[in-house]
């Protein structure tokens, strides 16, 4: 229960109006788990990201990609400031998006996002260029949060559950991977530790 107060506490502050972003104190580290970003539509979606990246030291991880939406990196690279980021790539079907990891004079990529290839069974991850170039350890997040039931549900398989429930929350969507009323969106619920917080 008390983990979940940390994770409510850190929320909180990430939806109020006040910001750390560009403080001197160190940010959280968060990462938030998503199935579409960097994608311009759905405002509600952008904002509740964009909250994350100002005021955390916010991580995006893409677990599965939903195929029908385009990738928008230009359009929000000023607007969420991924000209932070590095964009490591786990899935090889999206080895393309290497050509957002930034070009040097030399023409080639500042990094190289393919050599993550298979490294997570994920699609892929947006990490702040300030962390570096290591392997993914998702203990080293403070705390994990996901948009939607399922990719609560994605990310816990994938990981096999050793993150710390406590350290999680979801935010939940009309639509979001649970129809009230459909077993199997319900079993989604029925599976989740009662330390996760919902909101």
């Amino acid at each position: 229960m008390g983990g979940a107060l940390v994770i409510a506490a850190l929320i909180l502050v990430s939806l109020s109006t006040v910001s750390l972003f560009g403080s001197n104190t160190t940010a959280p580290r968060v990462l938030l788990v998503d199935v579409l970003f960097p994608n311009k539509l759905a405002a509600w979606r952008l904002n509740e990201v964009q909250a994350f990246m100002e005021r955390f030291d916010t991580d995006i991880l893409v677990v599965i990609r939903y195929r029908d939406y385009t990738f928008d990196w230009e359009a929000l690279r000023l607007s969420h400031g991924l000209d932070q980021y590095n964009l490591l790539i786990f899935d090889p079907r999206f080895n393309r998006l290497n050509v957002y990891n930034g070009v040097g004079m030399d023409k080639k990529p500042r990094f190289e996002g393919r050599k993550f290839n298979h490294a997570v069974k994920a699609e892929y991850l947006l990490r702040l260029r300030k962390y570096g170039n290591g392997p993914v350890r998702f203990d080293d997040y403070d705390a994990v949060h996901h948009i939607f039931i399922e990719t609560w549900h994605y990310f816990n398989t994938i990981t096999t559950r050793k993150v710390p429930a406590w350290k999680q929350s979801i935010h939940l969507y009309p639509g979001g991977g649970m129809l009230i009323g459909d077993p199997g969106h319900m079993s989604k619920y029925r599976d989740m530790p009662e330390d996760v917080l919902l909101f």
